[in-house]
Formats: structure tokens, C-alpha cells, sequence
């Protein structure tokens, strides 16, 4: 099985994945698109919030291409094994809201759920503000712009990969409810 968990900057991606790791076992494998593309532009001397304003958009999409075949040899060479390819649905860049998964992308890695985690703009503020290593907005209208475009966007992926979208809101202080939701969906697709 992969999963797609999607949802914009500040959403609580990641923290809700680490405890969801704890909770599935060893038979999951939680492969973060960011990371694989990270070496890739480490090379070119860019970090991880640069990629967004520094890259011109051919090296971009180079890239990630180049993520997504990275991330394709280790789901083969981890058969049996289930995935949870973790990104944002959207990636703001200079050249605008830019999809993570364009089309060929997910031809080559076709979720068979998608899962999009999403809160309020008050709360993704609040967790944006918490986090001052990471470089992100906090203007509230670019928030809302991220998120309204984000879940756009993961309607769009369900309907080219035909694999059907569950939303699930990470609620301010409700961490473990958010896991379970997550945990009955993946259990309930799983059992079918």
C-alpha cells in the first residue's frame, strides 16, 4: 500500500508522523519527498527553504523528478513493505503555487490513499510562529491561499491517481485523535 499524507506548511505533518510511525510498526516505511530531493539540491549549494526561492523551475521540476525515481527504487526494492510518502500538497515558490505531485509523478509513485491533514488558518499560524527555524509566511491571507490551494490540489490528485482522499483535521492539542483517524482510515482501506 502507499499513502499519500498531504498538507500545507505549519499543518502539523510532521509531528502527527512521528507519533503515526510509533503506532503502525516496522511494516511501514515513512518516506519524507523534501528529504529526497534534499541531497539533490545540496549539491547546488541550496538548503531546504531555499529550494522554494532559489531554484529557477526547470532545476525544480529536474529535481523532483529525480526525488520520485529515487523514491520509486525504494518502494521496489521494499516489496511486502507499506509507504507513506509525506509532502505538501502544494510548494510555494517564486513562480507560484507550484503541485508536488504533477501528473508524472504520480504515475510513477500511485497512491492507492491520499490523506490530507489540514487546520484552521489560526492554528497553522500559531505552529508557524512556534517554529522559527523554518523560513514560512505568516501572513494569514498567503495561509489561507496555501490551504484552500492545497486541498484543490489533493482533489486533483485523487482524481488522476483514482485513489480515493480522506481529510483529517489536526486540531490544536488533539495529537493523539488525529492519529487514530488516521490509523482507522489506513485500517479501513486496508481491510478492503
Amino acid at each position: 500500500m502507499i499513502a499519500y499524507i498531504l498538507g500545507a506548511h505549519g499543518v502539523g505533518k510532521t509531528t502527527v508522523l512521528n507519533l503515526l510511525k510509533e503506532k503502525l510498526g516496522e511494516n511501514w516505511i515513512i518516506i519524507n519527498f523534501a528529504d529526497e530531493m534534499l541531497p539533490l539540491i545540496e549539491k547546488l549549494g541550496i538548503s531546504r527553504d531555499e529550494m522554494r526561492t532559489k531554484l529557477d523551475l526547470i532545476t525544480y521540476r529536474k529535481t523532483q523528478n529525480e526525488a520520485s525515481k529515487n523514491i520509486k527504487k525504494k518502494i521496489r526494492k521494499n516489496k511486502g513493505k507499506n509507504f507513506i510518502i509525506d509532502s505538501h500538497a502544494v510548494v510555494p515558490t517564486q513562480f507560484g503555487l507550484w503541485p508536488a505531485f504533477p501528473l508524472n509523478i504520480i504515475k510513477r509513485i500511485k497512491p492507492d490513499i491520499i490523506i490530507y491533514i489540514y487546520a484552521t488558518p489560526q492554528e497553522i499560524m500559531k505552529r508557524r510562529k512556534k517554529d522559527l527555524s523554518r523560513k514560512r509566511s505568516l501572513n494569514i491571507n498567503e495561509i489561507k491561499e496555501e490551504l484552500e490551494t492545497s486541498e484543490f490540489y489533493c482533489y486533483i490528485y485523487s482524481v488522476l491517481s483514482g485513489a480515493p482522499l480522506f481529510k483529517v483535521h489536526n486540531k490544536e492539542g488533539k495529537l493523539e485523535e488525529t492519529v487514530k483517524e488516521i490509523l482507522e482510515v489506513i485500517s479501513k482501506y486496508k481491510s478492503r
